[in-house]
């Protein structure tokens, strides 16, 4: 299960950092960036949204196919020579992405509900680990002067020919076709909570992928650093984002969902404020990982709380698909906002959204472990009824 998380980090690990090369060998404004991440976001809209149906014939293959096609998908990347090709591979990652991240968090859920204790970040943290591994190759292939066609290709076909072996004994957790919605008493409640925890994964969607899509050209753009530095946006995010998924579960134990969330969407606002203020390397990098650090345990956070309302799949299939809506709004808001106002203000964007969940938090009490274990209890009994 962890060798998954892993591979699954890795892709966009090695990719973001070199987005600020590519864009340049393709002549791409920022405009046109946010607009190829709104191409992903919509394929992964559409996979997450057909998760369930997904799941209720077994999560393995899909999984293991989606991997490798993300994996090839790498050298896509690399290798696109033009705007439209480069949003066409972003497309096919993203009808993976989708898919494969509710399936990997329904398969990572049933492992924590079975220990009973805190492990949804631990999982992430490997995910966030081959970020880091990622992010380092593609600084040392900026830093020796590797186009990013060779080195995305390399890193590609290598990931590829090695997931074959590696995640072939992942889970096989299945769904169910049962509604989540069904008729009988508690169905306002059970429809609350999804639509909490669908926020709360709209805007760690939107946060964290604002951090990791705009970091490098961030620090190129205003802080005035080399390629080799302006990568190391995306590897500072990452390491903080790691630490804090290893250690989260511990807090989550003792303080609680909701009081985690919230210190998340804290630090995350925190974040970019700090770098928004201050555009130089050293304070912009800074503030770059508290923005890792923040949101290392939003998504997570939303995902468990999503799995535990229902046991069919139903509400973790919507808040994915919640999640990856944020990036359809996000990239060609950001995007739009940097071209008329510059990338620094566009900023605030994300930045807003994190504080948001710290508002989000104290105004519910969805987050609960004992809320959702109730909405589970009840909601197994509504479909049995059904």
């Amino acid at each position: 299960m962890s060798i998954a998380f892993l591979l699954f980090g890795v892709t966009a690990g090695t990719f973001l950092p070199r987005l600020s090369a590519v864009k340049d060998n393709l002549r791409l404004t920022d405009g046109q960036v946010g607009v190829v991440f709104l191409v992903f976001a919509i394929g992964a809209v559409i996979s997450a949204g057909a998760g369930r149906a997904i799941l209720a014939r077994g999560s393995r293959t899909p999984v293991r196919a989606g991997l490798f096609v993300m994996c090839v998908m790498l050298a896509a990347q690399g290798l696109a020579p033009t705007f439209v090709s480069l949003a066409v591979a972003f497309l096919v990652v993203g009808l993976c992405v989708g898919a494969v991240d509710m399936l990997l968090n329904s398969q990572a859920t049933a492992i924590e509900r079975e220990s009973g204790r805190p492990m949804i970040n631990s999982f992430h943290g490997f995910w966030s680990l081959d970020s880091i591994a990622g992010s380092l190759i593609a600084v040392a292939a900026a830093a020796a002067a590797v186009s990013p066609a060779v080195h995305l290709t390399v890193v590609g076909v290598v990931l590829a020919l090695a997931s074959i072996p590696l995640v072939a004994a992942v889970p096989n957790t299945r769904g169910a076709s049962a509604s989540l919605l069904a008729p009988g008493s508690g169905r306002w409640h059970i429809g609350a909570a999804v639509a909490v925890v669908s926020a709360l994964a709209l805007a760690s969607v939107t946060v964290e992928g604002a951090g990791g899509d705009w970091s490098a050209i961030y620090l190129r753009d205003f802080g005035h650093a080399p390629e080799s530095v302006a990568a190391l946006g995306f590897g500072v995010l990452s390491v903080a984002m790691t630490a804090v998924r290893f250690t989260a579960d511990r807090l989550t134990a003792l303080a609680g969902l909701r009081v985690v969330a919230a210190l998340g969407g804290l630090v995350a606002g925190l974040g970019f404020l700090l770098a928004i203020a201050f555009p130089a390397p050293a304070s912009s990098l800074a503030g770059w990982a508290l923005v890792g650090a923040g949101t290392a345990v939003l998504f997570p956070l939303a995902m468990t709380s999503a799995s535990n309302i229902d046991k069919r799949g139903t509400a973790l299939t919507i808040a994915t698909a919640a999640g990856y809506a944020g990036s359809i709004v996000a990239p060609p808001a950001i995007g739009a906002a940097a071209d008329r106002f510059g990338l620094r203000l566009a900023l605030l964007i994300p930045a807003l959204g994190a504080l948001a969940v710290v508002g989000m938090m104290a105004s519910t009490r969805v987050l609960s472990s004992s809320t959702t274990r109730r909405l589970a209890d009840a909601t197994e009994g509504l479909e049995s009824k059904a």
